[in-house]
């Protein structure tokens, strides 16, 4: 369930063909279907590309695809690594299309691939959530949240890239929105001119899908940074074990949530330390990535696998795996979630400065020498709970960060 549904009765009938050709690309097949619409592989000048058509709805309504090229290009010239690269896009007379870089197997996909698909090696969903929370932190440092992160939404990068075919992008922004704005009247590469959005108090419908939605989702709270994070932590429980409300649905998915501790899940005390975090983060928050990362990192060093080694749906001598292992080990390490000063980006918020267009504190009146005064509290953030980080920290670049597209 998401925003800006419409029904099949609602939107224009659209028919594409094998061998359609649609602004110069060529449909070569169909590789996906969702709420909005179908995804092609498509081809032009040799290259293959994916191409994401969405039928026009009849009462003129707004389409998502819209917002998700918006989206990729912030994404994409603000230097955001692993989502996918915007090529073109636009309405046509029945369909809203856009076309991108062709990614490879979501995670859903590739968990049913291996041995037990139910329960994930800790290993391999270790190594999953500390990649997949770098790439959500990548996003978030540019403003945007995703709202609807899920397994279908995490992909593996192409196939013919020799290094990052084994890396998960983020795809799908239909619904993401960013939580800073510029601040009208000022320069629009000014430090301080931009602003958190004002909070919404309520919203109208669900935000993202039921199944891995946060707490604060169900209750029509609009979400920040923590709710994305809350959605990530149940995608990777989900590959510890199946969730206690998979098969549920409505209020009682709900109720069963609420109910349900990560700690439990995990069987671990940190994670009962990262929900405790995550329940205090409001919309402003900025959430502590670096404690779930050693949170995941404690388990990825206990189970004793490297990140060379194949993940549970891989086998040593599958030639795509030891093709990529070839190249892999002559740069180490890879990727900068490999490093050990990674923790220092996880630290780093780049909206310290950014001026908050809601209420920064509580703010209460009272008498001094029978005159009314206010006074300001200081809020308690998400990342002094628990005693995880008494002070905010500044945290510092990667001295090296090596990414490949």
């Amino acid at each position: 369930m998401a925003e800006n549904t419409a029904s099949e009765n609602d939107v224009e009938k659209v028919y594409i063909a094998i061998d359609d050709k649609i602004k110069g690309y060529q449909v070569v097949e169909s590789i996906g279907e969702g709420a909005y619409g179908q995804v092609f592989k498509v081809s032009k000048n040799a290259k293959k590309y994916a191409m994401k058509v969405e039928p026009n709805r009849l009462d003129g309504g707004p389409a998502s695809i819209t917002k998700e090229i918006e989206v990729m290009m912030e994404l994409n010239n603000r230097g955001a690594k692993f989502f996918p690269i915007f090529e073109t896009g636009g309405r046509e007379p029945k369909f809203h299309m856009v076309v991108m870089t062709l990614l490879g197997e979501n995670l859903q996909v590739l968990r049913m691939k291996g041995c037990n698909p139910k329960a994930c090696t800790p290993g391999t969903w270790s190594r999953i959530g500390i990649q997949c929370l770098f790439v959500v932190k990548q996003m978030h440092d540019c403003g945007i949240l995703h709202h609807d992160l899920k397994p279908t939404n995490f992909v593996w990068g192409q196939s013919d890239e020799a290094l990052t075919c084994r890396v998960f992008y983020l795809i799908d922004f239909g619904i993401s929105r960013k939580f800073i704005r510029h601040v009208k009247g000022t320069p629009i590469n000014q430090q301080n001119g931009f602003e958190f959005r004002t909070e919404k108090k309520k919203v109208h419908s669900l935000v993202g899908t039921p199944k891995y939605t946060s707490p604060k989702a169900h209750a029509m709270a609009d979400l920040g940074r923590g709710d994305d994070l809350w959605s990530l932590m149940y995608m990777i429980a989900e590959l510890v074990k199946p969730l206690p409300w998979e098969i549920l649905e409505a209020k009682m998915l709900e109720n069963t949530k609420l109910k349900s501790k990560l700690k439990d899940h995990f069987g671990m005390d940190g994670f009962g330390k990262i929900e405790t975090m995550l329940h205090a983060c409001t919309f402003n928050s900025f959430p502590n990535y670096e404690m779930i990362y050693l949170a995941f990192k404690e388990v990825f060093n206990k189970s004793g696998v490297s990140w060379l080694d194949p993940y549970d749906w891989e086998g040593k001598n599958m030639p795509s795996y030891k093709r990529w292992r070839q190249h892999a080990e002559k740069q180490r390490p890879l990727f900068a979630w490999e490093q050990p000063d990674v923790g220092s980006y996880f630290r780093k918020d780049p909206f310290t400065t950014v001026q908050n267009a809601n209420v920064t504190g509580k703010t209460t009146k009272k008498k001094k020498h029978g005159k009314e005064t206010t006074d300001e509290t200081t809020v308690e953030t998400c990342e002094e709970i628990n005693g995880s980080v008494k002070k905010p920290q500044k945290g510092t670049e990667l001295k090296k960060a090596v990414f490949h597209k």
